[in-house]
């Protein structure tokens, strides 16, 4: 089954309940003031607008311009319903209903020159217009409830790819989220799961504390029992997956959640070059195991028995590992097996909840083998977003796929479904990261019209032109997973030993001089190389990085056929050189989010405007 997510927009609903707060102050009248208000709680959600941008905030005795703009500066970012302006009262009205809550404002302003008074949104945030000769007089009554479904919303800290640092996040939760089976696409969890992956990826000076978010967050969710695996605060390797683990009770069952960290790490990326020989991709199936065992531990040490509820959530690299981790615990279910593979609990399909994102291709089919789609992972769902490179990868020509249900985001590339995104990208990151994030802009070359396009046609030149997955792994993969491993662990080498052979270019030369002469080719590189893995104390993989270089560029010899302008005319190359910023920004796990929150009632719908036929 395959979720089309295009023209979904769902409205947003909720409950109801009114709080008011007023207040009352006087002021002297030889230029416009506010001269009362009636009472403070509120009110910090408004400034005053001044010339060239500048705020002030509303206080008994703030001066006004004559023109005056009043702006919304709160916490929320999209109104559901348009502002109302009653002329007779001078008294603007606009609130946001979602199944979360009901905000609303209404605010009546006395002094001012009657037929004045306006209200917008403007750029997602309400502002009052007016004019006044006089001191003015507020009025506020805010309107706010949380819903009766027990959804709350829980902030966070986690790791922002766009401003590279740990900022305050926010999401909702309720344990009826899990009222419906695992089988139906459900976009509450979705959004759940993405943000404990943000959660899960923060970055500390001191990596002990690095799981310090996660932990916060599933305590927050109603955790009483939790666990984070060894490898989260010591250092890591290229085998090692960063897990945590929680459990509450709910309803006759146990709820687990069980993260595994794939949207921020560091030498663990030399694990996804790592394909192995035969069966499942080796590098992924790390991360699966790392998890399947650090639940295993969990049940056990926790003595947790009885019907169970499992969420597992991955991203990226660890998409991959919950997958296969789904699969597994699919595949014991389905032959009656689960306390012998997994612990003495009770979890049946409708109750394992499988959500991986941006999720590349992972597992090992052949004909004989139970499909990938097949009805025994209908609780699995993997998002992936079309213009997103890692969800092509490694490639289906070895064999490679993934289970459960796809869930595309925007698949018809719809630019009302962008707009929306970018809208909540707005709300989530600021206005600075919307320009960032909108694939609109991607640059055409020829017939690419779109990094889906590109995605497309790239991988399957590539991987034809490397050849079959025997050669990959028996001439090509150690050699690749030691280069990955140095460039993750310290960068500065890598470009150390471009600079230390002359760049770029140099290095390529003297492969197309000596591309048939592997010997000849190290003999030139390897003192170059060697200067500088000695001076960082990577000595050990001197060979590994020379000969990756040899591979790498002999992969360019093949692809352009022995002939570099040919390569250069390319037009896969040439959009990539127009597109430098765009190619993995749809891998960006706020991007992610930002679609899967226009299909949570949870968030307040963001405004869009629609396209105007002319």
């Amino acid at each position: 089954m395959i979720v089309n997510r295009k023209d979904v927009l769902p409205a947003v609903i909720g409950g109801a309940a009114v709080v008011s707060a007023i207040a009352s102050v006087g002021i002297e009248k030889k230029s416009p003031h506010i001269a009362s208000i009636s009472s403070d709680e509120g009110i910090d959600a408004f400034a005053t607008r001044l010339h060239r941008g500048r705020m002030r905030k509303l206080r008994v005795g703030t001066r006004v311009p004559r023109s005056c703009k009043m702006v919304y500066i709160g916490d929320e970012s999209a109104w559901s319903e348009e502002p109302i302006v009653d002329p007779d009262s001078n008294t603007v009205m606009f609130r946001t209903v979602s199944d979360y809550h009901i905000l609303g404002y209404r605010i009546s302003i006395s002094g001012i020159v009657d037929g004045t008074l306006s209200c917008s949104i403007s750029e997602g945030r309400p502002m009052i217009s007016f004019d006044t000769e006089h001191d003015i007089r507020l009025t506020l009554e805010t309107e706010e409830k949380m819903n009766d479904r027990g959804i709350v919303k829980i902030g966070f800290r986690g790791f922002n790819w766009f401003g590279r640092r740990n900022d305050d996040m926010f999401t909702y939760y309720s344990d009826s989220f899990f009222e419906k089976p695992a089988t139906e696409y459900n976009p509450q969890l979705m959004t759940l799961a993405m943000n404990l992956e943000l959660a899960a990826c923060t970055e500390m000076d001191d990596r002990r504390r690095r799981p310090d978010s996660i932990k916060r967050l599933l305590k927050s969710m109603g955790c009483t029992k939790m666990h984070v695996n060894d490898v989260y605060s010591e250092s890591p390797t290229i085998e090692s997956t960063d897990v945590a683990v929680g459990s509450k009770e709910w309803n006759g069952y146990n709820l687990i959640f069980l993260v595994l960290n794939g949207a921020h790490y560091s030498v663990e990326f030399a694990a996804n070059v790592m394909l192995g020989k035969e069966g499942d991709h080796a590098g992924f199936l790390l991360s699966c195991n790392e998890g399947l065992e650090t639940l295993r531990e969990f049940i056990a040490a926790n003595g947790i028995i009885g019907p169970t509820k499992l969420l597992i959530a991955g991203y990226s690299r660890t998409a991959a590992g919950s997958n296969l981790l789904g699969r597994y615990l699919s595949d014991a279910i389905a032959e009656d097996a689960v306390r012998e593979r997994i612990g003495d609990i009770e979890l049946s399909q409708k109750d394992l909840y499988g959500l991986s994102f941006e999720t590349p291709l992972c597992g090992y089919y052949e004909d004989g083998m139970v499909r990938p789609d097949d009805e025994r992972y209908d609780s699995l769902w993997y998002v992936t977003n079309p213009d997103d490179p890692v969800t092509y990868v490694p490639t289906a020509a070895y064999g490679f796929v993934r289970y459960g249900r796809r869930v595309i985001l925007n698949p018809d590339h719809d630019p009302v479904l962008n707009r929306s995104m970018l809208a909540n990208i707005e709300a989530y990151l600021g206005k600075d990261a919307v320009s960032f994030h909108d694939m609109a802009r991607f640059k055409t070359v020829g017939g690419l019209k779109s990094m889906e396009e590109l995605n497309t046609g790239f991988v399957q030149k590539f991987f034809d032109v490397l050849g079959d997955r025997r050669f990959y792994h028996e001439e090509i993969e150690d050699d690749f997973v030691n280069l990955v491993y140095v460039g993750r662990s310290n960068l500065d080498v890598l470009k150390d030993i471009v600079k230390e052979s002359g760049g770029i270019l140099n290095i390529i030369g003297t492969m197309f001089r000596y591309h048939d002469d592997k010997d000849r080719f190290r003999e030139i590189m390897t003192p170059k190389v060697e200067a500088v893995t000695a001076r960082y104390g990577y000595e050990e993989y001197t060979k590994s990085i020379v000969d990756s270089a040899f591979q790498l560029l002999g992969q360019v010899d093949r692809y352009c056929e022995g002939n570099i302008v040919k390569f250069m005319k390319d037009d896969y190359l040439r959009c990539m050189l127009l597109n430098p910023t765009r190619i993995f920004k749809s891998h960006y796990p706020t991007m992610t989010l930002s679609y899967l929150m226009i299909d949570d009632p949870d968030y307040p719908r963001p405004y869009v405007a629609e396209e105007q036929n002319e």
